[in-house]
């Protein structure tokens, strides 16, 4: 294999910038005092239950022969032993990172590549991965392993590079993030966050983890009264542990948090160290947009899928799926950064605050525009190589498509199922010209549900007054989708960003954040709830508004298929009632899904009572049965035409093109883990199904609409 001499690297910076980021040391110094006052605990607590099985182990009773002071003496020791147990076990438990999905690669592999990696550890001060991994997301990382070992040497850290990230970043960008994840574990960067996380680690798995040690002494407790109550008090004292331990994991957890913030400051200044300011900034403004991209061509291909359209290639439809996004929000500069500044122009900002925004050193990562302003404090201009990343790969498409293999896309069937991308992205072009709704819309069909009212009742009225309004249609069509709709969208969003916001201070994840900004004001997290309230109440009268307009929409466009051919108002009335059978269905099913929910965390509690396992059943019978009904409805409603299904096919047939399981052995009270797994994978998919047709059910209804109203006379 021939090799190039000269590695594909992207110019240094002219200049560096005048020191990177030292704040974090303040907050090292408060991590470093929190874990030697958990050390000093644990440690204490350790040696207590040491020192008192010790005693017990070497005390003289022989003048003690009564039988209840050796219940006692047992029963003391059996505790001691229990605590001293449940202390040492979390130490020893080995965390090992999860690899499914990584492909690891080597230099023998990927000679250019590993290079480029040696000569950015140089500069970065860090030592080459361990190992290095390849995966299909849009991100990159270093992961390691840790057990108790990590206390007292260093741990063996590993690159994992992310293919979505290659595909969507130039060679500057790329080593930008690259150089970000470096500097975690440089030279110039400390190593305590390996201590932080191992004790996280340790205390996570004491206070929330559970094993066979948990299961036995549940088992004991239900046993004979717990011989005697031991097996309660034991419970107890191991809950007092947990509740301490719990004290100790929310104090590590503030102070690691309020660090971590400081260190991506401090890993993204030495990216600028590398590549300049502008490099990470437009990573971060692009690697953002690839990653809803990502998701976008997750779905497409899970679609083509379930039409046995197998893909080779991921990424070819992840780069196809960036430009149609833009083509789709009507944004050609969307993902797209500018060009750095000239020479002499003070940079601009790329990211902005948003209005509903949290005000808080405790968050654990900072926003996209503190990053950017802490990579611009002594700006130091990009020198963008505007190659991709692909160049270090010594066989790009045989790279990607061992990747989708491995992704398993085409699981169950065999690799010569793999096909062209190009023939699975017309299939995937057919669906977009579906689902992905007109710009003139403004988002005001996304995610949620139609809700015109009662056809029948709507039909009738338009029909009485028919003769009256028919002439002024074209100027009512015209002003449904203008200048009030456009209004009310931007206040909508703005509430949604507000919900956002709000669910994530009450659910918790800012729960150490002392204010937060809603509405240019300054809240707490207690004040939370209330807002929220405030701002679900104000939704449900969007909802009403948009009831109004949905009532609007079909009244125009029925008005207007009654001056047409038949077969239009036909059709019209037609796709309508199909796509409201998919809504409704579509809820029931949701109430069902939290129902079965319900049903799988009764089963993972542990080891059930006779009322618990009642309720599975009873459940299960239910929620089969509904399913069963929903199929049987749908076997009474036929295919509207849209793309890649045939008309007038049998809607059930579409949403599970196999047999429902028999439920015979449910029936029976037998309930057998293997059958439960395909019921929930029959259930998932059934959602999944009917959440697309309903998706392509709106968007050939809102194009037939269109249709009848390019017919208005």
């Amino acid at each position: 294999m021939h090799v190039q001499k000269t590695i594909p690297n992207p110019q240094p910076p002219v200049s560096t910038p005048a020191g990177l980021n030292g704040a974090y040391q303040l907050y090292a110094f408060g991590v470093l005092v929190g874990l030697f006052l958990f050390l000093g605990f644990y440690l204490s607590v350790l040696a207590g239950a040491t020192y008192l099985l010790f005693i017990l182990f070497h005390y003289n009773a022989s003048s003690a022969g009564d039988a209840l002071f050796w219940s006692l003496f047992a029963g003391v020791g059996a505790a001691t032993l229990i605590v001293f147990l449940f202390l040492l076990k979390g130490l020893f438990k080995r965390q090992r990172a999860d690899r499914s999905g990584y492909l690891e690669i080597t230099a023998a592999d990927e000679p250019q590549l590993f290079a480029f990696l040696n000569e950015l550890c140089t500069r970065t001060g860090a030592a080459m991965p361990y190992r290095v991994y390849i995966c299909p997301e849009v991100n990159a990382g270093v992961f390691f392993d840790s057990s108790v070992l990590s206390l007292f040497w260093p741990v063996k850290k590993n690159l994992l590079i992310g293919l979505g990230l290659v595909n969507s970043l130039n060679l500057s960008e790329f080593k930008a993030v690259l150089a970000h994840e470096f500097g975690h574990f440089s030279q110039r960067s400390m190593r305590l966050n390996n201590y932080v996380y191992l004790v996280h680690s340790v205390l996570h798995n004491m206070v929330h983890g559970r094993d066979r040690s948990d299961e036995y002494l549940a088992r004991w407790r239900e046993r004979y009264f717990g011989v005697l109550g031991l097996a309660y008090v034991l419970s107890v004292m191991v809950w007092l542990v947990r509740r301490a331990m719990g004290g100790c994991l929310k104090l590590i957890t503030m102070l690691d948090v309020a660090l971590s913030r400081q260190m991506e400051f401090h890993a993204d200044r030495v990216a600028v160290s590398v590549t300049g300011s502008d490099a990470i900034v437009h990573a971060l403004l692009k690697t953002d947009y690839a990653h809803q991209c990502m998701m976008q061509t997750y779905y497409d291909l899970h679609q083509a899928a379930d039409q046995q359209l197998f893909t080779r290639d991921v990424f070819y439809h992840h780069s196809r799926a960036m430009d149609f996004m833009r083509v789709a929000k009507n944004d050609p500069s969307l993902g797209i950064p500018p060009a750095p500044p000239a020479d002499g122009e003070a940079p601009s900002a790329l990211f902005v605050e948003s209005r509903a925004s949290v005000a808080s050193i405790w968050a654990s990562h900072p926003s996209y525009a503190e990053r950017e302003a802490n990579a611009k404090r002594d700006y130091v201009p990009s020198a963008i190589d505007p190659r991709t990343p692909w160049l270090l790969f010594a066989n790009p498409q045989a790279s990607r498509e061992r990747m989708t293999r491995e992704m398993g896309l085409h699981l169950g069937h065999d690799d010569t199922m793999l096909v062209e991308p190009r023939m699975v992205q017309t299939f995937i072009d057919d669906e977009h010209a579906e689902i992905i709704f007109d710009q003139k819309y403004l988002g005001m069909y996304d995610n949620r549900f139609i809700e015109p009212g009662d056809l029948d009742t709507l039909i009738g009225e338009v029909e009485a007054e028919h003769a009256a309004a028919s002439d002024k249609l074209d100027d009512q069509w015209r002003r449904l989708y203008g200048d009030e709709l456009r209004s009310f969208m931007g206040t909508f969003k703005g509430r949604i960003e507000e919900l956002q916001l709000l669910e994530s201070v009450i659910g918790e994840q800012l729960s150490w954040g002392k204010t937060f900004v809603f509405r240019g004001e300054k809240y707490r997290p207690s004040d939370a709830q209330e807002l929220f309230s405030q701002v679900f109440s104000e939704m449900e009268q969007d909802r009403q508004w948009f009831g109004a307009l949905d009532r609007d929409v079909f009244v125009i466009h029925y008005r207007i298929s009654l001056q047409l051919d038949e077969s239009m108002r036909e059709e019209l009335l037609t796709r309508y009632r199909f796509h409201l059978v998919t809504q409704e269905m579509t809820r029931r099913l949701r109430v069902t899904q939290s129902r079965l929910g319900q049903v799988l965390a009764a089963l993972n509690s542990g080891e059930l009572d006779e009322e618990q396992v009642d309720f599975v059943f009873d459940e299960l019978i239910r929620i089969y049965g509904e399913v069963e009904n929903e199929l049987d409805q749908a076997a009474g409603w036929r295919m509207p035409l849209l793309n890649n299904i045939a008309r007038d096919a049998q809607l059930a047939q579409v949403l599970m093109p196999q047999p429902l399981l028999s439920a015979e052995t449910l029936y029976a009270h037998e309930l057998d883990s293997s059958w439960l797994r395909a019921f929930l994978a029959q259930f998932e998919e059934l959602l999944g199904r009917l959440s697309h047709i309903r998706r392509k059910s709106l968007g050939g209804l809102l194009f037939y609409q269109e249709e009848v109203a390019r017919q208005l006379p």
